[in-house]
């Protein structure tokens, strides 16, 4: 009995530290830790901080997922319009089977590198229950806000650091934005 009390205890303590703190920042955190991917070649690389300025685009998703094939053409003709010097796109099949996946880059051509993450431990690091998942994050790991292409039309709720579900990837007036948006915030 006296070790369920000492349990208690502690769980009692995390949950006052987190009403301190706030748990928003650990699930919505503003940027991301280093962490690594694996390719299905088995390659693994590790996602760090670096002093070249560019946007690194994580999309997450799955063949499981409706929705996420549904979207993954027009997701992949986006990233084929950002230049590679200022962009690294990570596809990364999350709670996949590498034979699935493969199956769909044939499907549907795909060029880009994409990561299988089985256990699903890059949605925890991007702070996402879900899929489809995109976030854009700057060269130092901070997330950047960008406007939300479902969101497109309402001013007051346009900026976000994560897209849930699907989105227009191809909308011509949401992607001149987003470069611009890219631009400035490297700007600051």
């Amino acid at each position: 009995m006296g070790k369920i009390k000492r349990l208690f205890k502690r769980l009692s303590l995390s949950c006052v530290i987190l009403a301190l703190v706030g748990c928003d920042s650990l699930v919505n955190p503003s940027s991301i830790q280093s962490f690594s991917l694996t390719r299905l070649d088995g390659a693994t690389i590790r996602v760090v901080k670096s002093d070249n300025p560019k946007v690194l685009v994580f999309h997450l998703w799955a063949t499981w997922c409706n929705t996420c094939m549904e979207e993954l053409p027009g997701f992949l003709e986006f990233s084929k319009s950002l230049p590679e010097t200022d962009y690294e796109v990570y596809l990364i099949a999350v709670k996949d089977k590498k034979s699935e996946v493969r199956k769909a880059i044939n499907e549907y051509s795909i060029s880009q590198n994409v990561y299988l993450d089985s256990l699903g431990r890059t949605m925890v690091i991007l702070g996402t229950t879900g899929v489809p998942f995109t976030a854009f994050a700057d060269n130092q790991l901070k997330l950047i806000s960008i406007s939300d292409p479902l969101k497109f039309e309402s001013p007051s709720l346009r900026k976000v650091t994560r897209f849930h579900g699907p989105r227009d990837w191809l909308n011509k007036e949401w992607l001149n934005l987003f470069f611009l948006e890219v631009k400035d915030h490297f700007s600051q």
